[in-house]
């Protein structure tokens, strides 16, 4: 006898997968932009805010490299976090990248800094190249034009929460920018 197939119950959500359903992904998700929260109010320096923000993310979100490019015509910045070995044209071209979309010159003219995460798989070979659609941008910005970009190259295709994830961080990291800068400038 064929055994009936189970309907789902309509009184549960189906955001209520229970262990290592979607409820518990969202919790891990906002574990993550709380640890950012809390490294950014910490920081004081925008080298500060931004390395505790990737290490945050690194948590959370699986990827090979983010470049962060930042500042503006007179304090141009840009800086690699990397999780795997990574050809110096590679890291270039990803920079590059980024400031591109910044306006800039090229990265090898603005220079940047290259540093390997805690968490790095020092052993596991990174991408041999840049493919663009691959990469995932994020602003930093209110909506206005952005005061900086995150160009991150996923490890695996970048899925709906890691994008949530960081399209938050973005929205966050400008606040603390600005934050930052004001209170340089007093």
């Amino acid at each position: 006898m064929e055994e009936p197939t189970k309907q789902p119950d309509p009184r549960r959500s189906p955001t209520d997968a229970g262990p290592g359903g979607e409820l518990d992904a969202r919790a891990r998700e906002l574990g993550a932009l709380r640890e950012l929260r809390r490294r950014a109010v910490e920081a004081r320096t925008p080298a500060a805010l931004f390395l505790g923000a990737v290490e945050a993310l690194d948590e959370s979100v699986p990827f090979d490299a983010v470049a962060v490019v930042y500042g503006r015509v007179q304090d141009r910045h840009a800086d690699l976090f990397v999780n795997c070995e990574i050809s110096d044209d590679y890291a270039t071209a990803l920079v590059d990248y980024g400031a591109r979309l910044m306006g800039w010159p090229a990265a090898e003219r603005i220079g940047f800094s290259k540093r390997q995460l805690p968490r790095a798989d020092r052993g596991r070979p990174g991408r041999e190249r840049l493919v663009e659609s691959t990469l995932v941008v994020v602003p930093m910005s209110d909506s206005g034009r952005p005061e900086g970009y995150f160009v991150v190259q996923p490890s695996t295709a970048a899925r709906e929460p890691h994008l949530r994830l960081l399209c938050s961080a973005g929205s966050e990291l400008y606040g603390h920018l600005q934050r930052i800068r004001a209170d340089r400038e007093d």
